[in-house]
This record gives C-alpha cells, structure tokens and sequence, in this order.
C-alpha cells in the first residue's frame, strides 16, 4: 500500500514542479511586453504557479496521512486532489479561451499605443522591443504609422532591419529611393505673372528722362521675383536605408501569445486527466487503510 501511495505521492510532485516551471517560464516571457498585454494573460501563468505550490503542499500531507495510516488524512488529501483538478481544468479552457480573443485584444491595444510612440518612453521601449525580436512593423503593415501616428512617410528604425557597415545616417521610411517632393508651384503650370519682353520698345525722350534710377531698380527686382515664383519649392525626402518589415505584428507578435496560451491549455488539460487517476488511487488507497483501521 505504501508502495502505491508513493508512487501517486512522485506523480504528483512531478506534477507540481512542471506547473511552477511553466508558470514561471511563460510569466517571464510575457513579462517583456507587460505594456501590451492584459492582466489576465498574467493570471494564467499566475494560476499554474499556485496550484503547482499547493500540490506540493498536499503532497506530504498525504505521505503522512499513508505513513500513520490515517484515512481521514488520506480522504482530505483526495478532496484536495479533486479541486486541484478544477484548478487545471479551469486553467486549460482559460488558456483555448485567450487564444481565440488574442487577435482582436491585441490589434486594438496596439493601435491605441501607436498614438503614444512619441510620447511616453515606456510604449516606445515596448514597441521598439516587439518590432525588433518579431521582426514586424506597425499592427497590420507599416502603413499604420503613417495613418495612426507621424502622417508621413517616416517610420520608427525599428521597423526595419538593421544592415552592416552603415556610417553616417540611417533612414527608416516608406520612401523605396531619395525623392524629391514638390511644394510649390508646378513647373507645368503657366504663370500669370507677366515676363519681361526681350524686344527693345521705343521709349519717347520724356519717357526716359522722368523714370528715376531707383524706380527702375525696383521693378527690375519686382520681375526678377515674379520670373522665380514659377520655380517649384522642393523638398528632398531621403529614401529608407533597408526596406521595413512587411509583417503586421498583430500577426507575429500574436502567434507568440497564442503559441504560449495553447502550451499552458495543453499542459494543463494533459495533468488534469493524471491528476484524475491519482484521485482514484487515492480514493482507493483510503479506502483500503479504513477498512483495515474498522476491521481491527
């Protein structure tokens, strides 16, 4: 009998050991983007962390109940067994659950703190930290920043991947090549503005000798402004030194999420269907040791 109570004793040692250590592995990787997750993608892990303590717990609880032989330990530590089940059970549907609600938690959450990229450091760090190890840009294309945060064609350097033996400037934009942007009139407008005449016009003697020097200078000056105002003002936009990410991060960032959420749905369903045959054993076990106890 002590041999069997053992060994559903090692099970559930085992079983309290993997629920810390995932708990703690997935709390840790989530904890990098605590910015962009919600607080029940940390209870989860949460969950498993404290349920594997209670296991541990009411494990030498039921060691010592099998070493005096004491049913009533014995059947408690069954009970205990039981809710430890729901505990699991519970935990491996919350995490199916989380998965499904993923996409549309995170597309919104992440549109809200593009708005804040250049405003608090803590969402720039956040954003940045995502883009690089994900290898994405923007929630769905690096499009939304144009429309959600710089209204240009200017993207955050994390957007793109970063490329060796740069010196100087590194530019991260929309731009494939330098281009030049028009900002003042067109070229292939035709001004209304009246040119100067490259005929001599016959001037009367009285003409010339009332125009002062300096009347003239100004509208020679007046000419020379109208002939440059049908010139373009342009502008030269530099273009992206390596081409951004093309993926979303909704997506990248998202499988990362769901992978994680669907481990710990898997884990827990998996233990809980062994935690049951432990619940069994123990039942059993209890059993046998108050027939024995009202037998005597």
């Amino acid at each position: 009998m002590l041999s069997g109570l053992s060994l559903d004793q090692s099970r559930c040692i085992i079983t309290g050991i993997i629920l810390i250590g995932v708990g703690a592995k997935v709390k840790s990787n989530y904890a990098t983007y605590d910015s962009a997750l919600d607080g029940k993608y940390f209870s989860l892990p949460n969950l498993l962390i404290a349920t594997g303590v209670i296991i541990l717990l009411i494990s030498f609880l039921g060691c010592y109940g099998a070493m005096k032989e004491n049913w009533i330990m014995l059947m408690a530590f069954s009970v205990l067994l039981g809710v430890i089940f729901i505990f699991e059970f519970s935990a491996g549907i919350a995490g199916y659950v989380l998965r499904d609600k993923t996409s549309a938690y995170l597309e919104q959450e992440l549109t809200r703190s593009m708005n804040l990229y250049t405003k608090d450091i803590t969402t720039a760090i956040m954003w940045d930290t995502i883009q690089e190890e994900f290898e994405c840009c923007g929630v769905k294309n690096f499009g939304d920043w144009e429309e959600q945060t710089f209204h240009n064609k200017s993207l955050p350097i994390s957007c793109c991947p970063k490329k060796e033996g740069v010196i100087g400037v590194f530019y991260c934009n929309a731009e494939p090549m330098a281009t030049t942007v028009p900002t003042g009139k067109d070229d292939t407008t035709p001004s209304t503005t009246p040119k100067p005449s490259t005929t001599p016009t016959p001037s009367t003697p009285s003409t010339l000798s009332t125009e002062s020097p300096t009347k003239k200078n100004e509208t020679e000056s007046r000419q020379r402004r109208d002939i440059a105002g049908d010139a373009p003002t342009t502008t030269q936009y530099p273009g992206t030194s390596t081409s951004p990410y093309p993926r979303g991060c909704e997506a990248a960032f998202g499988s990362f999420v769901k992978a994680h959420a669907v481990d710990i749905g898997g884990l827990c369903f998996a233990l809980a269907v062994i935690q049951l045959i432990g619940i069994g054993f123990a039942f059993h076990l209890a059993r046998q040791v108050k027939n024995g106890y009202y037998s005597t």
